[in-house]
């Protein structure tokens, strides 16, 4: 005859088990991120960082030729009243005059505002001068 104590058990076998911890996991465990997409992500992260910060510091430099041709036009006294000093203590109020123009005035603005950019060279020759 079979033994009642081996019956109980192997009815405990045949009964429903509860599901396992890990087939339902809990919503932070959903997150989980594996670390080497956490690696790529600030490696992007920090690309885009970079190229924004270096665009916003970055200032676009006036042409070459303009920049000629704006010194040449201070030269011959274009912008205003020219000591009349030396070639070179005119040079340097001019080199000072367009180097100070450029920085307070951005390329983009100057061809938006032509008029604006010549102004302000004005205003900086005097205080150069």
């Amino acid at each position: 005859m079979p033994d009642s104590s081996s019956n109980s058990t192997s009815s405990s076998n045949l009964s429903p088990k509860a599901p396992s911890p890990s087939s339902e996991q809990s919503p932070t465990e959903k997150l989980t991120v594996s670390p080497l997409m956490a690696t790529l992500l600030l490696v992007v992260i920090g690309f885009g960082a970079s190229q924004y910060i270096t665009a916003s510091q970055t200032t676009q430099r006036y042409p070459l030729h303009l920049e000629y041709q704006m010194m040449q036009q201070c030269m011959i006294g274009q912008f205003g009243m020219l000591a009349a000093g030396s070639f070179v203590e005119n040079q340097s109020a001019c080199v000072c005059a367009l180097r100070k123009s450029t920085q307070q005035v951005a390329f983009n603005r100057y061809n938006i505002n032509p008029d604006g950019f010549y102004q302000q060279i004005e205003k900086n020759l005097a205080r150069c001068w």
